[in-house]
């Protein structure tokens, strides 16, 4: 038994070179991950606030279409037409981007 504990015990270093791996792994989820998609959801935010009458939108559920009123208390419900006389009522929160953001594969060059 006395060969179990017979182990030494050996200094971790400093408490410093422990925390480090840690510290650098947080910064690269920051640089690399929170901190780009909060710029987007930012970018998104102001999008969906300057959404006005006659503007192409896509929905989250691909529908393309027009806004043709905006409706609600607060704004807050589009009406999109999507075909001739044929009109949705959308939540603002649910517009995907404009067209104008969106590029099919064929346009890029």
């Amino acid at each position: 038994m006395n060969f179990l504990f017979a182990q030494q015990q050996v200094e971790g270093g400093s408490s410093i070179a422990m925390f480090l791996p840690m510290v650098l792994i947080f910064a690269v989820f920051y640089f690399l991950i929170w901190r780009p998609q909060a710029n987007e959801r930012n970018k998104h935010a102001q999008m969906l606030k300057k959404l006005n009458k006659g503007d192409k939108v896509i929905t989250r559920g691909g529908i393309h279409g027009k806004i043709v009123d905006v409706q609600g208390k607060n704004k807050n419900q589009l009406i999109v037409e999507i075909a001739n006389n044929i009109n949705i009522k959308v939540h603002r929160a649910f517009i995907s981007g404009t067209q104008d953001s969106f590029k099919l594969p064929s346009d890029q060059n």
